[in-house]
């Protein structure tokens, strides 16, 4: 259902909690958590804070840690008596007052710790109940309250994001904007003239505040690609043997493990282009 459908049908309370709903799904697509695994849900009304009139969650699949009991209880071996002050509400006199805002006051008063109870008695002498005069009606401000609780959202990330590939090798599937290196660089056999444009790339990349880093791994170039997809980096440059001849490299993207090859003058415009979304690999890979 679009967001628009929800105000119409009234299911959605108003049009600015609907627009922070599609803004809070949109920032989860664009770090790359599943579509298929996230979904909103309404509060029933007796789960809601007195003051709500609309409150919803987004709720993500998770493989695990879902409906813990984080707290602890011991069994006593003799029971402890706690004398504990409750207030009599009658509902008669305070709906008098109250009207509509009857409702709100009572779950608010039994929603209330003993100690906070307590505070509020004046004398032991007092009725118990409270009373309250009102010479002014009440309005309450309407607002909004988003919240994101970034540690479960990046906790569901790596588990959505993770995947093993039929070979049997890792893969973070992190997005280039979210990953924390973006590329690195490297070469089939290494050659001495490859320095100065390695450097020339690495400098270059770097004053465009992509984090690149340079393996000079005395391994296969599959256990590069191999370990550098296993923590998530989107893309590699290659320096292979005929770089120095057409003055070429290849950039190999992570999820597709695609290569296309690029003038070496090139390779930084457009390394930049795919990090910052205004290049597609899919667009750049199409004949």
């Amino acid at each position: 259902m679009k967001l628009e459908n929800a105000i119409e049908k009234k299911i959605i309370n108003n049009e600015i909690l609907a627009y922070f709903m599609g803004r809070a799904y949109l920032f989860l697509l664009n770090i790359g958590i599943d579509r298929n695994k996230i979904r909103f849900r309404q509060h029933k009304k007796d789960e809601m804070a007195h003051y709500a009139k609309d409150c919803w969650d987004i709720e993500l699949h998770s493989s695990q840690a879902a409906n813990i009991d984080l707290s602890y209880s011991e069994k006593l071996d003799d029971p402890i008596v706690i004398k504990e002050w409750r207030p009599i509400i009658e509902k008669k006199n305070f709906i008098k007052h109250l009207k509509n805002n009857f409702d709100a006051f009572e779950k608010e008063i039994k929603s209330l710790k003993n100690s906070e109870l307590l505070e509020m008695m004046i004398t032991e002498e007092s009725e118990n109940f409270i009373n309250y005069k009102y010479k002014n009606e009440i309005y309450k401000v309407p607002c909004e309250f988003p919240s994101f609780g970034i540690g479960r959202i990046l906790y569901i990330l790596l588990e959505h994001l993770f995947y093993i590939r039929s070979s049997d090798r890792p893969v973070l599937k992190l997005t280039p904007q979210i990953s924390y290196i973006k590329c690195v660089i490297s070469y089939v056999i290494y050659r001495i003239e490859f320095d100065k444009h390695i450097d020339f790339i690495l400098n270059n990349l770097r004053e465009l505040n992509i984090l690149t880093e340079y393996n000079n791994r005395s391994c296969s170039i599959g256990k590069k690609y191999a370990s550098c997809d296993e923590i998530g980096i989107p893309f590699f440059i290659t320096f292979d043997n005929n770089s120095l001849e057409d003055n070429k490299v290849t950039i190999r993207e992570r999820d597709s493990m695609e290569q296309i090859r690029v003038e070496i003058e090139k390779v930084c415009f457009y390394i930049e282009g795919l990090v910052s979304g205004k290049l597609f690999w899919e667009k750049i890979t199409t004949p």
